[in-house]
């Protein structure tokens, strides 16, 4: 990943095993990946894509907000143990350089805020809640691409479970769901899959493959939006 960034840096949170188990911390401009954004503000065009594979980009602070309006409005939880996915990702916490756990998730805006800092969304353990605040460009966060207009190539099928959202009920069961892709939502494009519209509008889970390194990744459609999880 080293090579794919701009003037930033980039931090890994390794568990006991010692991999990067909740992925990659990055800083503002390391997110951004274009020496046009420094602390004066990013010179650049929007929508920007940065770090974000080919046909998605660095959500702007207004697609935040009108994913948790658009969430709130269809009932779709965005916390932990949801399709969302959103596990904690611990921080890089400037300018005391620690690397540290904690029970939230925080991800980059492409949307700086002066001076030499931007916004980032964050919910906390327990909450379907998403909160927004301005931090210095310097801390390390997580990053959730949002796909631009138009449809998403799917062109890898997996199968993932996501947990059963947690009950208050005492003695409740620990079910798990199994999500996998279907044909039935898809429209045959040439040598890859796109998402029907249809299917975009009513809201689901699938996945793609990032060409660069070959990952693959899992998309949440809500309303209009398709977010990766």
């Amino acid at each position: 990943p080293g090579e794919a960034l701009v003037n930033g840096k980039y931090w890994c949170l390794e568990d006991s095993a010692g991999t990067c188990k909740n992925g990659f911390l990055y800083s503002f401009y390391a997110v951004m990946n274009d020496s046009a954004c420094d602390d004066d503000g990013c010179s650049v065009v929007y929508p920007h894509q940065g770090l974000c594979p080919e046909g998605f980009h660095v959500p702007e602070n207004y697609e935040w907000r009108e994913l948790t309006e658009r969430a709130f409005l269809l009932d779709i939880p965005l916390g932990m143990a949801s399709e969302f996915n959103a596990e904690p990702t611990g921080e890089y916490e400037y300018p005391f350089g620690n690397l540290h756990h904690d029970d939230f998730a925080r991800y980059w805006t492409s949307t700086p805020k002066r001076p030499d800092g931007a916004y980032e969304w964050y919910i906390w353990a327990g909450n379907d809640s998403l909160q927004n605040q301005v931090f210095s460009a310097e801390y390390g966060y997580a990053l959730r691409c949002v796909a631009d207009a138009g449809d998403v190539k799917l062109d890898k099928y997996v199968e993932f479970e996501i947990p059963e959202r947690p009950s208050t009920h005492e003695g409740s069961s620990s079910s798990r769901r199994v999500y996998s892709s279907s044909s039935s939502f898809m429209e045959r494009s040439s040598s890859s899959y796109t998402i029907d519209v249809s299917y975009v509008a009513e809201g689901g889970l699938n996945a793609f493959t990032d060409k660069r390194d070959g990952n693959v990744y899992r998309v949440l459609t809500v309303g209009p939006q398709i977010w990766m999880v």
